[in-house]
């Protein structure tokens, strides 16, 4: 053992001693092998090295011995520019090697300084040194090195499309020069100054951590590194040639915040959202002999958040994968984004589906959406329900190709875009205020195709017993309330088995209702709207009114509501109509229609319609049936009130198999005519032509022909309740016998009987007065004569009658009216 001992104190003693020899020696020629160093650089390379001092140390660097160069200056191998400049260049060799006169450079050292890489005219500005040694004129010095040490080194690289330039604070260069071909391993911590691409600085003043493998010749650079930005981890390949560069970055999956932050500015100002949650990215950028450079990028986006001013609602929980590509013309003009496989939160409610969006300048996205949402939380999507109850569940699948309202009005883009899709509602319950009518139990489903809606099924419930279907369409609908520039056209069938108008009745404070009647507002007719719906219902309540089996063709266009074809079923006959409700220039309101009752019961009629609120001639004085003509035109104001005197109506009617029973004022008459059939007069048919003209019911001819007696009449009745009729009773023989024996008197003194060839005498009245008290007197011989004369009158048609009525009435209003026949052909 020690002998061992002894032996490797030998071998430490010898190598010390061998080492302090050598080194003793180096340090004795210091001087001569500084200037053999100098003068074997300046024979390698083929631009002036310009060096202040230079130092040797054997110790500090042992086992190799250092040269320092101080204040050293390089040129380029253009001779006008500085390729290196540093504090200080240290230059090692293996000090036997050195001993023995062999200058190979082991490893560099840089301290404090700058290098400048460039190429011109497809040269590099480093090719410094000459490729072999006999250019180098028998060099000595053998630049093969190891490695090389950075200090506080910025290193600058630029092309045409690029400007770097890194801080080296304290990295390694593991170096391999062949000829023209550099290899180089970078090990190191830096700080990216400036990365100019695409005249944008990316990454400025971030602090990397750098583990790089570069390869530069005269022909191309390419680098491969793992790099630690900003404590973001990137896999980063660069390739440069003379026809393009490109950069590829990938990262692993981090938080969104973290690389938006290191993203320049310019590309996020156009976007007006906030964005967050964990992405991963795989970016390519291709720079070649275009203008502009090629970008694509493929990402995912994980448990995302997206805010916006134009959305009062957060987007949460994104999962979704996409990509982005500038296009081909490398401009935002063609770039496209994709998004696959997206699935995201809306106010709690998930929505799933795909969109790509195009033009960044002014965005437009394909996107189909499929999703579900309760009717309640629409105000939370930032659409204000104007009605005071809105619920129900919503199934929406929805393909929209547009713009999203970057560079015009989301409304404008929102109504030009294409769009497609189905919607359908289940359960919905919407109630407009606490005046209004509630809608029930409803379900609905329409197919959107652009402005159109088609409405495949439509069903619920008014003031829930009222049932009604619905099958149409809606066309110009995004156009009518976003643009405001086209009709909304409604068309379809309209069907319901029962309404019951009872039903709608509600019940209202009458305090609210005097403060809603002081504030009542002026009714308008919507402009925008086209409306032709083919309405049938089979049952109809109204008060004590019902009818069946009601059907109709129902137009709205220009102000005008029209019911054309009606038909229907009541009071044990039927009824035809033709209605037209108009509101005029001037606001006022004008209701036209014809009207055909066929063998209507006369005693229904008058209890239906509660006697037509007058007490005077009552269902219960009635039988028989009526067959009808009627016109009728009715004006309103714009508050709906009624304009005195603008009411017009003519009558054509026909009464069979009727029955006056206990008509109250006929008993009047008593006074002359005292028998007993007047409680029941019965009659087989009944005609006149009725005229209802500036508040005065004209009843120009009526004859009533009966067994006890004939009875006819003509006068007027007015709105005010006045009265004035002549009337003219004939009496058979028996009863006019009869008659004269029991009122003498009243013969012999106003002589109001006249013999008749064929029933026997005649007597004539007049009743004048109110419906309440009416007085009932004997008429004079001259309205005798006069009431003779209207009973020799032709029928009138109503034709005729309707074309004289617009042909005399000086009312201007009353240019707004067709014609009879076109209100019969009622032109589309």
């Amino acid at each position: 053992m020690k002998i061992v001992k002894r032996i490797i104190i030998a071998l430490i003693l010898v190598v010390f001693l061998a080492f302090g020899t050598v080194v003793t020696l180096i340090y004795l020629r210091q001087d001569d092998i500084e200037q053999r160093v100098i003068s074997e650089l300046n024979l390698q390379l083929k631009s002036e090295i310009l060096i202040e001092d230079v130092t040797i140390s054997a110790i500090k660097s042992f086992p190799f011995v250092s040269i320092s160069l101080d204040n050293l200056t390089i040129f380029d191998a253009f001779q006008t520019d500085t390729l290196c400049q540093l504090d200080q260049l240290s230059v090692n060799f293996n000090a036997l090697d050195l001993y023995h006169q062999n200058y190979i450079i082991q490893n560099l050292s840089l301290k404090n300084g700058k290098i400048t890489v460039f190429f011109e005219d497809n040269i590099a500005n480093y090719e410094i040194w000459y490729s072999d040694t006999t250019t180098g004129q028998n060099s000595d010095l053998d630049l093969g090195l190891e490695s090389i040490i950075l200090e506080n080194v910025q290193i600058e690289y630029r092309n045409r499309d690029m400007l770097s330039l890194i801080t080296s604070h304290k990295s390694e260069i593991k170096l391999d020069i062949s000829g023209e071909n550099i290899n180089l391993d970078l090990k190191g911590q830096f700080t990216n100054n400036t990365f100019v691409f695409d005249n944008t600085n990316f990454l400025s003043n971030q602090p990397i951590d750098l583990d790089a493998e570069i390869s530069i010749d005269s022909k191309a650079l390419s680098l491969n590194s793992n790099v630690l930005l900003a404590q973001l981890p990137l896999d980063i390949a660069l390739s440069n040639n003379k026809q393009s560069t490109q950069v590829s970055v990938t990262t692993p999956k981090t938080d969104l915040t973290t690389i938006l932050g290191l993203v320049p500015k310019k590309y996020l100002s156009n976007l007006p959202y906030e964005f967050s949650g964990n992405t991963q990215l795989n970016v390519l950028i291709l720079s070649d002999q275009l203008p502009m450079p090629k970008v694509n990028v493929d990402f995912t986006y994980n448990n995302g958040i997206v805010k916006s001013n134009d959305f009062p609602f957060e987007i949460n929980n994104i999962n979704l994968t996409g990509s982005y590509t500038n296009g081909d013309k490398r401009n935002n003009g063609s770039a496209k984004i994709l998004f696959n496989d997206i699935n995201c939160l809306i106010n709690d409610e998930t929505i799933v589906g795909r969109a790509s969006i195009v033009d960044i300048d002014n965005p437009k996205i394909n996107t189909t959406i499929n999703t579900q949402l309760q009717l309640s939380d629409l105000d939370s999507y930032g659409y204000k329900i104007p009605f005071d109850f809105l619920s129900g569940k919503a199934e929406i699948d929805l393909t929209y190709n547009g713009h999203i309202g970057l560079k015009n009005k989301i409304d404008y883009d929102l109504a030009m875009a294409d769009k497609s899709g189905t919607i359908k509602v289940e359960n919905m319950t919407l109630q407009m205020d606490s005046a209004s009518p509630s809608l029930s139990k409803t379900n609905l489903q329409l197919k959107v195709t652009n402005d159109q809606f088609d409405i495949q099924h439509l069903d619920g419930y008014l003031q829930e017993n009222n049932d009604f279907q619905f099958l149409g369409a809606l066309d110009n609908v995004f156009s009518h309330f976003l643009l405001k520039n086209a009709p909304l056209k409604v068309a379809g069938n309209l069907t319901s088995n029962s309404i019951n108008v009872d039903d709608f009745v509600l019940e209202v404070d009458t305090n609210t209702q005097s403060q809603e009647q002081t504030k009542m507002e002026a009714i308008r007719f919507p402009e925008d709207i086209v409306a032709n719906i083919n309405f049938t219902l089979k049952d109809f309540i109204c008060d004590r009114i019902h009818l069946r089996n009601l059907a109709s063709s129902i137009s709205y266009k220009d102000k005008t509501l029209r019911a054309k074809g009606i038909e229907l079923e009541t009071m044990s006959g039927k009824i035809t109509s033709d209605i037209r409700l108009k509101q005029l220039r001037s606001g006022k309101l004008r209701l036209i229609s014809t009207t055909g009752l066929d063998n209507i019961n006369v005693r229904q009629l008058f209890y239906e319609f509660r006697n037509f609120g007058q007490e005077t001639m009552r269902h219960k004085h009635l039988k028989g049936s009526i067959t009808s003509e009627i016109y009728l035109r009715n004006e309103w104001d714009k508050f709906f009130n009624p304009i005195d005197g603008h009411l017009y109506s003519f009558i054509d009617v026909t009464i069979s198999n009727g029955e006056l029973l206990e008509f109250e004022p006929m008993m009047l008459m008593s006074d002359y005519i005292s028998v007993e059939e007047l409680k029941r007069i019965k009659f087989s048919t009944l005609e006149n032509q009725i005229e209802i003209k500036n508040n005065i019911v004209d009843i120009p001819f009526m004859e009533i022909n009966s067994s006890a007696t004939d009875i006819a009449c003509a006068g007027t009745y007015s709105f005010d309740g006045k009265m004035d009729f002549d009337i003219k009773v004939l009496l058979n023989e028996i009863l006019g016998n009869k008659f004269r024996r029991k009122n003498k008197k009243k013969v012999s003194e106003f002589e109001i009987i006249e013999e008749s060839n064929s029933k026997g005498m005649a007597l004539f009245l007049k009743m004048e007065g109110t419906s309440d008290d009416p007085i009932v007197s004997p008429n004079t011989f001259k309205l005798k004569e006069s009431l003779n004369k209207e009973f020799k009158n032709e029928k009138r048609k109503l034709k005729d009658i309707i074309k004289n009525e617009f042909d005399n009435n000086e009312d201007s209003q009353l240019i707004d009216n067709p014609d009879y026949n076109k209100i019969i052909e009622w032109e589309e």
